[in-house]
């Protein structure tokens, strides 16, 4: 940090023309921090110097002021400003004399997910098109890149409510994601993991589909961020899920503990560790450990009447834990 705040301090006295510059790479440390009150003066900042600065390379710059900007304002939740942003970044790539359309991608990824947050579903999915387009185009039909932007697409098509049009598109983002794995992991792991929930969850039941999915998502994933990591926990569970509907309740006990266990380090009381809990619950209630379950699904529902769940959403476990404390009194 003192280092570059020195850059920063040493532009503004005697390199004027690499302030912004220093002060961009001041604000991504910073981000990667998680120091966002830090880091947004200095992308404003930035921002102010280049807008009228002129050439190429000063309008990459802004680019990727306006691309973190966004990324800022949607940590915040605050996805209008943040798809504003990602749209500038975009415009200002579009106004290069020379230049790689490729450096539109990644703006245009997040203004999709962005816009997709928003209920604009189908604008994310016809802008996520368009990339795919342009990807195979630059770089051959089979890049993992080209895997990438198929991820989004079928995320945004989910959010559609296309159901049957969201599997193939995760199958066509796995064959290309799989032969060139390296840089691209995490993708990967993403892909599998909705592949897994597909089987899990949707209409056909495929559950050891499932569970090998899982496990191969979990593999990639635990070493990418770390056995301890909120998103191993999430893997965890859908593994629990997948073993409480095969009835391998001995095999769903542990992976629900081990999920609570990681969720509650990070938000005890949000809805994650909630869904931990509940999902703990309800498997010691199918193992007849009725006293056990009643502390966990309490938990949940005092959370979710918190958070003003719905019915739909309220009303199982309630009966659930009306059911584990009868049954415990007995």
């Amino acid at each position: 940090e003192q280092r570059f705040a020195q850059a920063v301090a040493l532009a503004r006295t005697a390199l004027a023309a690499e302030l912004p510059g220093a002060l961009h790479a001041f604000a991504r440390f910073q981000l990667g921090r998680g120091e966002l009150a830090q880091a947004q003066p200095l992308l404003a900042e930035a921002r102010r110097l280049l807008v009228e600065a002129r050439g190429d390379g000063a309008k990459v710059l802004l680019a990727r002021v306006h691309q973190d900007e966004g990324d800022l304002a949607s940590s915040q939740g605050q996805l209008q400003i943040a798809a504003q942003s990602y749209a500038l970044a975009i415009d200002v790539l579009g106004e290069r004399e020379h230049g790689d359309d490729l450096e539109t991608v990644e703006p245009s990824r997040r203004l999709a997910a962005t816009l997709a947050r928003t209920g604009r579903a189908a604008e994310a999915c016809e802008l996520l098109a368009q990339l795919v387009e342009l990807l195979e185009a630059a770089q051959g039909g089979a890049h993992p890149s080209v895997g990438v932007v198929l991820s989004d697409l079928a995320t945004a098509t989910w959010a559609m409510g296309k159901a049957d049009e969201v599997e193939p598109l995760y199958r066509r983002a796995l064959s290309m994601l799989e032969p060139r794995p390296e840089g691209v992991e995490l993708y990967l792991a993403n892909v599998l993991t909705q592949l897994g929930s597909l089987a899990l969850y949707g209409k056909n039941e495929r559950l050891e589909e499932a569970q090998r999915l899982y496990h191969r998502a979990l593999a990639i994933t635990e070493v990418m961020l770390g056995k301890e990591h909120p998103e191993v926990a999430t893997l965890f569970k859908h593994l629990a899920v997948a073993h409480m509907k095969a009835e391998e309740l001995e095999r769903a006990e542990p992976l629900a503990r081990a999920a609570l266990r990681i969720e509650d380090r990070f938000d005890a009381s949000g809805f994650r560790a909630l869904n931990a809990a509940s999902i703990l619950g309800s498997i010691l209630f199918q193992r007849g450990q009725h006293a056990a379950a009643v502390p966990l699904l309490e938990r949940t529902v005092r959370g979710l009447t918190a958070a003003q769940a719905p019915a739909n959403v309220l009303g199982p476990i309630e009966q659930q834990l009306a059911e584990a404390k009868s049954k415990a009194a007995r």
